[in-house]
């Protein structure tokens, strides 16, 4: 019988540094809402109104974007939790 090797301890790595972008992305995204908010002091207008408009839709979207993205990493550690937890329960009971 084969067993499947599987590098957990790659994976886990891999897993945490998508979680240190997700959170330096979500940083970013508040910059960038923060730069627009002092827009008015340099720029006022019809134009600024309409330009701060649409990158407060982009920016809920790139917020919707970057949540999933965590929500997604997080999945995959508790997945990964649960296929080491499985892994070394089969070995326990196989012995190995």
């Amino acid at each position: 019988m084969k067993i499947m090797n599987v590098d957990y301890r790659g994976l886990r790595e891999k897993t945490k540094r998508m979680a240190q972008i997700c959170t330096e992305l979500s940083a970013q995204i508040c910059r960038i809402s923060e730069y627009v908010q002092n827009l008015d002091i340099f720029w006022d207008g019809d134009a600024n109104d309409a330009y701060k408009l649409k990158i407060s839709e982009d920016l809920v979207t790139m917020g919707t974007d970057a949540r999933r993205a965590c929500n997604t990493v997080k999945i995959m550690r508790s997945v990964l939790d649960i296929y080491m937890r499985n892994e070394k329960e089969v070995k326990r009971r196989l012995k190995i």
